[in-house]
């Protein structure tokens, strides 16, 4: 019985996403390419202590450099955008959320009101 609430309750929480599914892509999208870039920094430090300091090219210190300084850059405007689109969702959701609250209390009757205190009503 229980499970059946549980699977009630995270089917009802599913609905009221699924108008953001396309917002959760670009978040998957942006979390892909953030793990690319992740992956990518260590090899760029590599380049600039193997190629870059042990060879004393300063050319390649400076490319690398000014590569590993786009990449975190870019891995920044990765994070503001990804917390942009949950604050988005997550601002959306609620208003959505709390609308239908009010309009379902719009809808009763005043005796309801006048029966119960404001604590009691939901």
């Amino acid at each position: 019985m229980k499970q059946k609430e549980n699977a009630a309750i995270l089917k009802r929480a599913l609905r009221y996403l699924l108008p953001y599914k396309k917002a959760f892509v670009v978040v998957g999208l942006t979390l892909v390419l953030s793990t690319v870039i992740g992956f990518l920094q260590p090899l760029v430090i590599q380049r600039i202590t193997d190629s870059g300091m042990m060879q004393q090219d300063m050319g390649v210190i400076v490319t690398s450099a000014l590569f590993l300084a786009v990449l975190v850059l870019g891995n920044q405007a990765i994070d503001l955008l990804q917390t942009r689109i949950f604050a988005d969702v997550h601002n959306a959701s609620y208003y959505t959320i709390f609308h239908q609250v009010f309009e379902k209390l719009l809808h009763l009757k005043k005796s309801y009101f006048e029966d119960k205190n404001s604590a009691e009503i939901p």
